[in-house]
């Protein structure tokens, strides 16, 4: 049965003698679910009932049911309006996915949590979403060639105004080709350490330097010739057909800056970002946890609804803790975790969090066993326990095949890995085109796959394989 508001006006006059009045008084009460008024107002309904030769039953049961109407009933008018919304916004998805996609996050570029939601369903709809780039990537989520191309604005601590500026400049004398180019051409009254911090670390010099731990520690040399360059300008050192009377001024890069180990790097993405977009932390991770009984949040999720399922282990990342107080006194806390399919948050009571606090910072990867309730459609979460996610990890390793086609990145594997496993470690160096040359380093090793991730990341490795 569906009640419009127009109805309930014309229940309370027809049915209670209600003036036009009174009845708009039903209707708000209604709207506001306070208690209080909906006694009082129940009371009034079921007299004017009764004078109408309504049985005071029959009268209770009708108010009850008009009242369930404040749970989700609009006017008629708005019904067709959104419904009409409705319409038009599901074909748009239906239709045209990637730009709605695209539309919806630019509309919510300020909202990270929105943002989230939008990158989890574009992953569901396999849509691509590239990471930002300083050439690509505008102030608003881009579509181009069927892809969305991440707003450079939607980064934290990266304002429109300065976006705009990067944009000009691009548009004024074409794409930046090198670090060394943005940074002539930018004004840093405009564009801050900060700003360039976050852009590196969300990748949006990737193309110029894929080394990110890099590029963040050449922030302080882009500014300074950012802002000899500025000077330059504005104290006219221009020849009379805009070229520089002198040489340009070079960028010197830190020398000797490894490259951040891929969950570092990550780590990093997510604090520029405000979450993962080139990938998660623990993408290597879940096949082989899956072995020891851990699930992916989404798989819990869906086992808790629709087969009754009450605890279980998780792994993930923390990305968040809030200390709250109890009415007793007693300290508690809200931790956020995320997943490669998703974000999700867990309660902790006085007794976990103090056995646990030191694990629980932001950051830290862990396996974590938690219980479930279902409040209505949602999965409520307890935490129960944590382990550090790389201590579990050395107890499911395997052993690797190290494929190399350079000697120069033998000191680089050297330092990547751990003694002190039973995990077996070979190389295979590649001596011409068609002939290899492998190396047992024998079985006492420690291979996680963070340690694999780390020794697949150097260059000169061409491979790494399972074994």
């Amino acid at each position: 049965m569906i009640i419009y508001q127009e109805q309930v006006l014309q229940i309370a006059q027809v049915l209670a003698n209600y003036s036009l009045g009174e009845a708009d008084l039903l209707r708000r009460a209604m709207g506001k679910k306070i208690k209080s008024e909906m006694d009082e107002q129940m009371a009034r309904f079921v007299s004017g009932a009764v004078e109408n030769n309504v049985e005071k039953a029959r009268a209770e049961f009708i108010f009850e049911l008009v009242a369930k109407f404040a749970g989700y009933g609009f006017n008629r008018a708005h019904s067709a309006a959104y419904g009409f919304i409705a319409y038009q916004t599901a074909w748009l998805k239906a239709n045209h996915p990637v730009e709605f996609i695209a539309a919806s996050m630019t509309l919510d570029t300020g909202n990270t949590d929105k943002l989230v939601i939008f990158k989890q369903e574009a992953d569901r709809m396999k849509l691509v979403v590239n990471p930002p780039s300083i050439n690509r990537s505008g102030a608003d989520f881009i579509v181009e060639d069927g892809e969305i191309h991440y707003s450079l604005a939607a980064l934290k601590n990266v304002g429109r105004g300065a976006v705009e500026h990067m944009i000009e400049l691009r548009d004024q004398d074409g794409p930046f080709t090198s670090l060394n180019d943005f940074a002539q051409r930018i004004s840093p009254r405009i564009v801050n350490k900060r700003m360039l911090e976050n852009l590196a670390k969300a990748g949006a010099f990737d193309e110029f330097n894929a080394n990110r731990h890099q590029v963040v520690k050449a922030v302080e040399a882009m500014l300074s010739v950012a802002g000899r360059m500025a000077e330059d300008r504005e104290a006219g050192q221009n020849s009379l057909f805009g070229l520089a009377d002198g040489p340009a001024e070079d960028l010197a890069l830190p020398a000797a800056i490894e490259p951040w180990l891929p969950m570092e790097k990550l780590s990093a993405e997510f604090e520029a970002v405000g979450f993962y977009v080139s990938g998660h932390p623990l993408d290597d991770y879940m096949k082989p946890l899956a072995n020891i009984g851990v699930d992916t949040y989404a798989a819990f999720a869906q086992k808790v609804l629709t087969k009754g399922a009450s605890g279980g282990k998780l792994a993930g990342t923390l990305t968040y803790r809030q200390e709250r107080r109890s009415r007793n006194g007693n300290r508690f806390a809200f931790v956020g975790l995320s997943d490669p399919t998703g974000q999700f948050e867990a309660v902790v009571f006085a007794d976990t969090l103090v056995q646990f606090r030191d694990l629980l910072e932001p950051g830290n990867a862990l396996i974590v066993r938690v219980e479930a309730d279902v409040d209505g459609e949602d999965v409520r979460l307890r935490l129960q326990s944590a382990e550090p996610l790389e201590k579990a990890a050395e107890n499911i390793a395997t052993g690797i095949k190290i494929f190399v086609e350079r000697t120069n990145a033998l000191e680089s594997i050297a330092t990547r890995l751990t003694n002190g496993g039973k995990a077996p470690v070979s190389l295979v160096l590649r001596v011409e085109k068609a002939r290899e040359v492998e190396i047992s380093l024998g079985n006492k090793f420690t291979v996680t796959p963070q340690i694999k991730a780390a020794v697949k990341a150097i260059p000169g490795v061409i491979h790494v394989e399972d074994v």
